[in-house]
């Protein structure tokens, strides 16, 4: 498997553990954000636009299969 491939299967995955866990309808975290019909607490609007923000990341960066958010998420739990 490609590293592109794996990045998207890998993330996919990560997002429907979490629309299962929330029970949330399993759609891409961008339709999930926008969709006015879909209620969703604080929390699950802020998991939904870090994780659009994630994956932005890793598939815009070829090279690095966990993208910089991962970089900033340890950077800031030793602030």
């Amino acid at each position: 498997m490609e590293l592109q491939s794996f990045k998207i299967a890998y993330l996919s995955n990560i997002l429907k553990k979490f629309c299962a866990n929330e029970s949330l309808p399993f759609m891409s975290a961008d339709d999930l954000l926008h969709d006015q019909t879909i209620t969703k607490t604080p929390l699950q609007t802020k998991w939904l636009q870090f994780y659009c923000e994630w994956w932005d990341e890793c598939i815009n960066n070829p090279h690095d299969i966990w993208g910089n958010r991962k970089k900033n998420i340890l950077s800031s739990q030793n602030d």
